[in-house]
């Protein structure tokens, strides 16, 4: 066959025999469908190439210099099919910083940037920039109006970081381990904000008697965390610690909030004052009240000269006439108290999952029915890391909430309306047997039904 043939058969201009460099000209339609016999195209590929002994190279490669910034970066990612070309600019352009908090998807300047923002936040089906772009022009091959650009999202998941803050915290262990934790002020601070969360919560634990279905059943709640340290009655906030006088004259010193029985229903417990010229005499037996018959605060009693007499000196040890701390701190917003349950778990890795083992915390809001905690959507995350000691995460939870509870949460409560302040405080830690078992060294190894 002559090989001026064989290479227009292959779709080639001409061929350098010298060289061996092809120049691959563009397919025509009827060559390149005919059929070549076999031992035609291995003599041609055999012949074509017999300058490779020489040590020349038969064909150049270009490559892209090497540096710091891209040789690390795959930029051949697939395609998955579908043509992708660059997206250009929006003909409609805006500025994030511009965008009204009277428009309706704010702070999401349209409802195409907020489900598009929605779909590549998704925690459970996370995104690569190839898929994110297929994804797209899918979207604009079938004739989708408005579909933003990549650019344009990313700027706008960028702002709504910038405007609602970013959670995630860095946190360098004393070993030198480095993991993430996300605060827990931002997940406590949601729950109240989240009206389908605020509104099935119980901000008082609950005296039920022998029985018990909720955590705020629990006498663990109702009797070993601290009060809840408010209670607005009339419009009126009352604190613990707190002198308070009721309907019927007797003065009190408030000591715990709860939910009590039907017949008494949102009663307090306290000591009783008595009164003398001599100063304020406290009782050392308790008697529980409705908040019903809350009379005056101790703002109000404060105002006048009924408490310059002080406490007696017999009674001085048992309490003091002076303001909760939180009074001031609040600065008269309404005090609640969050109760969490902080969960640690190991996750083991092997050949049947897609994970390396780790170590993961996550908490839930123990004022929440029991029903809905047992719903992933309740259960917040906090941290995980492969490499970590169990400890060192544990540590920086507990810094985490200790920081909160000194400072303060002050959220928007969408029940009542209004800003809150809110103190967070664990109810207990949950964990699997066999994982607690081996932190302690435990030579049971959890397998038997014991309680840490």
């Amino acid at each position: 066959m002559d090989p001026d043939m064989e290479a227009e058969l292959f779709g080639l201009d001409h061929m350098d025999a010298d060289s061996g460099l092809m120049e691959i000209d563009s397919y025509n339609t009827c060559e390149a469908d005919l059929e070549i016999p076999l031992s035609e195209h291995l003599n041609n590929a055999v012949g074509s190439w017999r300058i490779l002994p020489s040590g020349e190279i038969p064909f150049s490669i270009p490559l892209a210099p090497i540096n710091k910034e891209n040789e690390l970066c795959d930029y051949d990612v697939p395609d998955f099919g579908i043509d992708i070309f660059d997206y250009e600019p929006p003909a409609k352009k805006y500025a994030l910083k511009d965008i009204s908090p009277d428009n309706p998807t704010y702070p999401w300047p349209s409802q195409a940037d907020f489900t598009t923002s929605l779909l590549f936040s998704s925690p459970r089906l996370p995104f690569s920039d190839a898929q994110k772009k297929a994804v797209l022009n899918w979207a604009k091959q079938l004739g989708t109006k408005n579909v933003p650009s990549l650019n344009g999202t990313k700027k706008c998941q960028l702002f709504i970081e910038d405007l609602v803050g970013r959670p995630t915290e860095k946190v360098t262990a004393q070993s030198g381990n480095i993991f993430y934790i996300n605060n827990i002020v931002n997940a406590i601070a949601k729950d109240y904000a989240n009206p389908l969360t605020r509104f099935a919560m119980q901000d008082y634990p609950e005296d039920c008697g022998k029985g018990m279905s909720q955590f705020f059943n629990s006498t663990k709640m109702l009797l070993d965390l601290p009060s809840p340290p408010a209670a607005r009655v009339d419009g009126i906030v009352y604190f613990v610690n707190e002198l308070l006088q009721e309907s019927s004259g007797a003065y009190f010193i408030l000591e715990q909030f709860f939910l009590g029985s039907p017949v008494v229903e949102g009663g307090v417990e306290g000591p009783d004052n008595k009164i003398l010229y001599a100063g304020f005499i406290i009782n050392n037996e308790q008697e529980i009240v409705p908040t019903s018959t809350f009379a005056r605060s101790y703002e109000d009693i404060s105002s006048t000269n009924e408490i310059d007499c002080g406490l007696t000196a017999l009674s001085a040890k048992y309490g003091s006439l002076e303001p909760n701390p939180l009074r001031e701190k609040a600065q008269g917003r309404m005090v609640y108290t969050v109760p969490l349950i902080i969960f640690m778990d190991d996750v083991s890795g092997n050949i049947s999952k897609q994970w390396n083992k780790h170590h993961t915390i996550y908490m839930s809001n123990a004022n929440l029915p029991r029903e809905m905690l047992e719903k992933e959507f309740f259960v917040r995350f906090v941290t995980s890391s492969p490499h970590a000691a169990p400890m060192e995460l544990m540590r920086a939870m507990k810094d985490s909430l200790c920081n909160a509870a000194q400072s303060g949460i002050v959220a928007w409560d969408c029940k009542d309306e209004e800003e809150v302040m809110l103190i967070p405080c664990g109810l207990f830690l949950a964990g699997d047997n066999p994982m607690q078992a081996e932190e302690c060294s435990h030579a049971s190894r959890g397998m038997q039904p014991c309680r840490p």
